[in-house]
């Protein structure tokens, strides 16, 4: 049991764990964390993984912090040395980027999120790959903190709230 100042210095739910207590996923359907998923998949999994091509992301990005980490993986801050901006990079931590599974839902989100075009709520994806420490979503970067952040200063008035869900 995590003590109350491990939680406040862990920015992921159920303390970095996606399943907290071991308890069996909800209605049947698995968890990216259970042994059909990490480490266990068939050639064909293994195959979709090294038929992506390796990016060198040191080459365009330099990476300048980290914005959060969590159970499944890390967003770090970089600027891309071409356009000269600012860019969140997500990455899967390395236990789950062997599992073509994994994988594959990464790359759907990057794909959903770009599908969903310009919205002012929505991050723009600008790019997908997999780096030598696996894959990765270049996104853009939106100073002002999280919503984590903002909650942990207090309770958010009624207008402040709405604003922020519509």
């Amino acid at each position: 049991m995590p003590t109350s100042e491990d939680e406040s210095n862990d920015n992921s739910l159920h303390g970095g764990r996606t399943n907290p207590g071991g308890r069996p996923p909800v209605c049947g359907q698995e968890s990216l964390s259970d042994e059909k998923t990490i480490g266990h998949h068939s050639e064909s999994q293994q195959a979709y993984i090294d038929d992506m091509e390796l990016v060198d992301l040191g080459a365009r990005y330099e990476i300048t912090g980290t914005l959060g980490e969590g159970g499944m993986g890390s967003v770090v801050i970089a600027t891309d040395r071409r356009l000269l901006r600012q860019v969140a990079i997500k990455r899967i931590v390395a236990d789950l980027a062997d599992s073509a599974r994994t994988v594959e839902r990464f790359i759907d989100e990057a794909r959903s999120i770009a599908a969903m075009g310009s919205h002012p709520n929505v991050l723009q994806v600008f790019d997908y790959g997999r780096s030598k420490d696996g894959p990765f979503i270049v996104m853009e970067y939106v100073d002002g903190g999280s919503l984590l952040d903002l909650c942990k200063l207090g309770p958010l008035n009624l207008e402040k709230a709405i604003s922020l869900f519509t």
